[in-house]
């Protein structure tokens, strides 16, 4: 029993130790590729930039001769979200879903406190994501694990990146064009 209870603790004791050496090894090889981890940094508060422009472009995008119209006839104005996804994730009405023509598909979710609602969810989850981030960056130390995290800042870079410049480029159309 006792050699049970010796063999326990030398088991903790050499994860201790392990962990030590873990820590002590990744932040020699967080120092040695440091250019690297700092351009990461930048890039995820791009992502995380980009994320919320293009939420914020994509709720107050909307179709001004349609509002007009329905706002002299003394209608309710229904706004509706373009995006798929975000429609999925903030329970809004995609505009696909109707049936409309190209023409009335420019219609999008104007409300203060639906934006403020959606920027309160993305802030959880970029939350979550860039704790994640934050946890993995810290326990880097082989090549391996740094090209994994690079591809997933890339992919996140590339995914909101695209998302931010297909609403701007929108919110652009809809400013030159009406």
């Amino acid at each position: 029993m006792e050699k049970l209870i010796q063999t326990k603790a030398d088991i903790k004791k050499l994860k201790y130790i392990l962990k030590k050496q873990t820590k002590k090894v990744s932040r020699l090889f967080r120092a040695e590729h440091k250019g690297i981890f700092r351009f990461l940094h930048i890039i995820m508060v791009f992502i995380i930039l980009f994320n919320f422009g293009a939420l914020t472009i994509t709720h107050f995008m909307i179709n001004k001769p349609r509002v007009e119209e329905a706002t002299a006839k003394g209608e309710d104005v229904q706004y509706f979200e373009v995006v798929k996804g975000t429609s999925e994730v903030h329970d809004l009405t995609n505009i696909d879903d109707l049936g409309l023509s190209a023409e009335e598909t420019k219609v999008m979710n104007l409300k203060i406190a639906d934006l403020l609602l959606s920027l309160f969810k993305q802030s959880i989850i970029w939350a979550i994501l860039y704790s994640m981030y934050y946890i993995y960056y810290r326990k880097v130390y082989t090549y391996r694990q740094l090209y994994i995290i690079i591809g997933f800042v890339a992919f996140y870079f590339c995914l909101t990146g695209y998302d931010f410049f297909f609403d701007l480029g929108i919110l652009i159309s809809e400013v030159k064009y009406g």
